[in-house]
Order: structure tokens, then sequence, then C-alpha cells
């Protein structure tokens, strides 16, 4: 009778299958695949780790790694309960990462990356000052109340936000009234 001997390698996820083919008839039993986070095969093929492992890192990394620039709560959730996290350690995964000034909070349960960049100030992120800086990027000098909740709606804020940022606009003076429902844009 011949002896038995337990194998264990690592292989890139997308030669899985094929070293499973290739384990067909001489491998015996189910052999156990297991996903591993946060490691990179090196040039001399031992393993290396990818980020600090903190699990803020790790969601980083992943982002950056699939271009993603802005996401919301829940795919935050659903990334750290498919790498082995509970979906309600979301909140402090975020708070990491606001410390670490990697994103930024763009409305409610919506997020962007800051990409190495500082977080725009409070005045750039405001509504108002967004839809003056919108109107003078497309040469618009004239505009009414249903462009500007058609922008708030484009940018994920609610049409009810009008008033706030028809305020901020009149603070700022970047716009004064033409009449009745109509504005423009100094």
């Amino acid at each position: 009778m011949d002896d038995l001997v337990r194998i264990a390698f690592f292989c890139k996820d997308k030669d899985t299958g094929r070293a499973l083919r290739a384990l067909v008839g001489i491998a015996q039993g189910q052999p156990d695949v297991i996903p591993v986070v946060n490691a990179d095969l090196a040039k001399n093929g031992q393993l290396r780790q990818r980020t600090g492992g903190k699990a803020s890192d790790m969601l980083l990394d992943y982002l950056k790694r699939n271009n993603v620039t802005e996401f919301e709560t829940d795919n935050v959730k659903e990334w750290l309960v498919s790498n082995g996290y509970k979906a309600s350690s979301a909140a402090s995964t975020l708070e990491d990462m606001f410390k670490a000034k990697t994103i930024q909070r763009l409305s409610r349960g919506k997020y962007g990356l800051l990409d190495g960049r500082q977080a725009e100030s409070e005045s750039e992120s405001r509504a108002g000052d967004q839809f003056v800086a919108y109107l003078k990027k497309k040469h618009q000098s004239e505009f009414n109340m249903d462009d500007l909740r058609a922008f708030l709606i484009s940018i994920g804020r609610s049409e009810k936000s009008t008033y706030s940022a028809m305020q901020v606009m009149h603070e700022g003076k970047k716009i004064r009234q033409l009449g009745r429902n109509r504005y423009a844009v100094k």
C-alpha cells in the first residue's frame, strides 16, 4: 500500500480551474479551495502581504484595484461579509478610512475615494457651490429651479434641498435673480 501525502499550494484565482482539472484522477477526495485575501505572489513564488491587514486598508486596496471611485455603505457591508468580517463593522471601517483621509462623504450613505488628494473644503462640497461650478463648466449663465432640482437629483441629493442650495448661492453672492423663478450666475 502506498503512503498518502497531503499537498497544499497557492495559485492565482484565474488558474484555480486548470489546477483542479489537472488533479482529477490523481487526488483523492474533495480539495479545499480557500480564497486568500490580502496576499500576492512575488516573482520568486513566495506569498507577500498586500496591505497592513486592517479591513480599511484591504477595502481601499480592493476599491483601487477594481477602479471603484464611488461606493455606498451597502457595498462596504457586502465586501466585509465576503471577506469574513461582520457587516456591522462597516461603520468602524469607514471611520478608519475617514481618519486616514482616503475617502470623503458625497451624500448620505455614499462615499468617494480621495486618491491621495486632500478632502474638498466644505464650501466646495456644498450642493449650491457644486451647481454654480457645473453651470460655469457648461457655460450656462441662466437657470431656473427645475435645472437646480435636476442637478441635485443627478448628484444623489434630495430635490427638497433646493432651498439650502439657493441659500448657499445667495450667501456667497454667486447668483442674482432675473425674475420669478429665473436666476443668473455672476
